[in-house]
């Protein structure tokens, strides 16, 4: 009860910004960058473990902060079945969704309801995996609501559309803005 009256009181944009984004940009971070070779081996899991666990906290039952840490392990599964990367996150989305259900924010605890519930939050995303990530669209169709590719797309639609023409209108005022100079 105190988790909860602490969540009423902090902004979850706030939270997002603070805590979750930091961790989300870290985990995404390629191996490959300058600090990513410094890490142990194993820092990548335990940081998908503690994004995980973060999200199933009262504090962070904001929509804006469990989307995140939705897309961030998403991310991971498109990744081999067998690797460790993959376990983790399924794992770690699977204990998300059961919190949710035993929180009554879904009404059942699956990775499908989490996922439908949140689609506002992840759905422009996936519309930019289209583009940027393809390998990843199948496997969160598939493992994370149960679907075709086509009907997670047709779900993310009518809350990634919005965000989609918002900024291609403002990309558009842009080039017109430069274009008088």
């Amino acid at each position: 009860e105190e988790a909860e009256a602490e969540a009423a009181v902090v902004d979850g944009q706030l939270l997002h910004d603070t805590v979750i984004a930091p961790m989300v940009s870290m985990l995404l971070e390629p191996a490959s960058a300058s600090d990513a070779a410094d890490r142990p081996p194993h820092f990548r899991l335990a940081l998908m473990a503690a994004l995980g666990a973060i999200g199933r906290e009262s504090l962070y039952a904001h929509a804006c902060c469990r989307g995140a840490v939705v897309l961030a392990l998403s991310a991971h599964l498109g990744r081999d079945e067998l690797s460790q990367e993959y376990g983790c996150a399924m794992r770690e989305l699977r204990s998300l969704a059961a919190q949710c259900g035993r929180e009554g924010y879904i009404a059942e605890g699956t990775t499908e309801a989490l996922c439908r519930a949140l689609s506002p939050q992840l759905a422009a995303e996936w519309a930019w995996w289209l583009v940027e990530r393809p390998e990843l669209l199948e496997p969160t169709a598939h493992k994370l609501l149960d679907t075709s590719v086509n009907e997670m797309l047709e779900l993310a639609l009518p809350h990634a559309l919005p965000s989609i023409t918002l900024l291609g209108g403002l990309a558009q005022r842009g080039v017109h803005r430069r274009g008088e100079r």
